[in-house]
């Protein structure tokens, strides 16, 4: 099977449709309405592209191989990450709530190959340097802001229960803005920032960078804009095709990464009884 050749920007992209344009003049009616409605594509199945622009399904499949896909779906994904910081909330509402039952079957389909693909992920240097880092830094810091801290609640209370000198820090609070005055030594921080990427969660981790915090960043990917301040760094693609992102994949590899980190803690299966026996005496849960 020919290669997948992921796109590297908006401007391969557009050089691909003009490549392909030349082959066919079906292929140059179909890139003039891929470059014209890139950004709602995400939102569509084949057989809407194809009603859209007046072809056949067939000929969207083989125009989205003659790009370097294997297909549409491989084009959709690559397509996503290349667009999703650019597609607002009005524009998913337009395209994500048609009440078509293939938009749910796509969203799960994309969820569930997320999900796949973490095991390549869990087997990345970087995802256990991480986890050794969170077991092992006298302090962590959890930051992130807007959307992308929806996931700090559940690493917080997992890692509060695994061990102690865990803080989650959000905008708008003083531990953000006196983080920067703190003795960078011992401290190790870890940013969550998925698009679309929120400037002041950029901007206050480039200032931590530059006072000289170790950063480490979980993010969709390699050319994320929180990558150059962060050491390691782990990517995990998020689906955009609903009217906002899933953070299924996310917060599965969250889970993986936390297991990992428990591993590294000596003492874990103690640090839990006892956790436990507090959350027992105080009656923390409802039985049967």
């Amino acid at each position: 099977m020919k290669e997948l050749q992921n796109l590297k920007s908006l401007e391969d992209f557009l050089q691909r449709l003009g490549a392909a344009a030349g082959e066919s003049e079906t292929n140059r009616h179909l890139a003039d309405y891929f470059a014209t409605h890139y950004l709602e594509i995400p939102f569509m199945t084949a057989g809407e592209v194809a009603a859209e622009a007046k072809v056949s399904q067939a000929s969207v499949s083989r125009f989205c191989m003659s790009l370097g896909f294997h297909g549409y779906s491989d084009l959709l994904r690559e397509l996503q990450k290349l667009v999703r910081e650019d597609i607002t909330a009005p524009k998913r509402l337009r395209y994500a709530t048609r009440g078509n039952q293939d938009d749910y079957e796509e969203i799960l389909a994309n969820e569930q190959l997320n999900i796949a693909g973490l095991r390549e992920v869990a087997e990345q240097e970087a995802f256990r340097r991480l986890a050794d880092k969170l077991a092992t830094a006298p302090r962590v810091v959890l930051l992130s802001a807007r959307m992308s801290a929806t996931l700090l609640p559940y690493m917080t209370y997992v890692l509060n229960k695994m061990r102690d000198g865990v803080e989650e820090v959000l905008p708008h609070t003083p531990a953000w803005n006196s983080l920067p005055l703190r003795d960078p030594a011992g401290t190790q921080i870890v940013t969550i920032a998925f698009p679309r990427y929120p400037n002041i969660l950029l901007s206050h981790v480039e200032r931590l960078h530059d006072a000289g915090f170790s950063i480490a960043a979980v993010t969709d990917r390699v050319v994320s804009p929180v990558t150059q301040f962060a050491d390691p760094v782990i990517t995990v693609p998020v689906t955009t095709s609903s009217i906002f992102d899933v953070y299924g994949a996310p917060i599965v590899l969250l889970n993986l990464l936390l297991l990992e980190t428990a591993k590294r803690i000596p003492g874990i299966e103690e640090r839990l009884n006892r956790v436990e026996t507090l959350e027992q005496g105080e009656h923390i849960y409802w039985n049967f």
